[in-house]
């Protein structure tokens, strides 16, 4: 079940319910941390429901500065539990916005500590279903370049993962019904990847 949302479209306000306790402390791990790419907290109203300042903006598109989105990766991840890194999880395109200027996260009901990697090999496969081969390259390269100018990357953990995300990418694709053909665009992107030098 998805979370509920009410927009307060004259205050610029956004409440959202969500499910359980733990979606809930999820959420406010990472609002907690008052990142300049996260919306401010307004309000906790009770035990599952915050409201939150409203991102007018839209989402993340192929023209986005990636190198600025990969740093704030890194600032995510910054936050650490023993050898694990606070991760977003839900890295669809949609839970990125602009805004005048800056870029900003969203949704963080599946946020966990996890792998590094894990975040952002499964961001990048999103990107290699929409971008063409060439783009996807700029993408790619800008994505990395900014995530490394204070973040770290496992290259033996990138290639351990990679075959299980792209596993667990496509059956999530599957259970919500997706499209789930592989186009030669998609299959190139994704062996760039797999094969990057991080």
């Amino acid at each position: 079940m998805k979370s509920e949302l009410y927009f307060d479209y004259e205050n610029l306000i956004v409440v959202k319910t969500v499910n359980t306790k733990e979606e809930y402390n999820k959420e406010m791990l990472v609002y907690g941390r008052h990142f300049s790419f996260v919306p401010e907290i307004i309000n906790r109203d009770d035990e599952l429901s915050f409201s939150m300042e409203m991102i007018q903006g839209h989402n993340i598109s192929e023209g986005s500065d990636f190198h600025v989105i990969g740093e704030h990766f890194s600032q995510l991840h910054s936050v650490k539990s023993g050898d694990l890194s606070l991760c977003h999880q839900d890295t669809n395109p949609k839970n990125y916005m602009y805004s005048l200027g800056e870029y900003y996260f969203i949704d963080f009901a599946e946020s966990d500590f996890n792998y590094p990697e894990y975040d952002l090999i499964h961001f990048l496969l999103f990107w290699a279903e929409i971008a063409e081969a060439e783009a996807f390259k700029t993408i790619i390269n800008n994505f990395i370049k900014g995530y490394k100018r204070k973040g770290k990357i496992c290259k033996n953990k990138w290639t351990e993962l990679f075959p299980q995300i792209v596993q667990m990418f496509d059956d999530r694709r599957l259970k919500y019904e997706k499209p789930n053909i592989i186009s030669e665009n998609t299959q190139i992107n994704r062996k760039r990847i797999e094969m990057y030098k991080v």
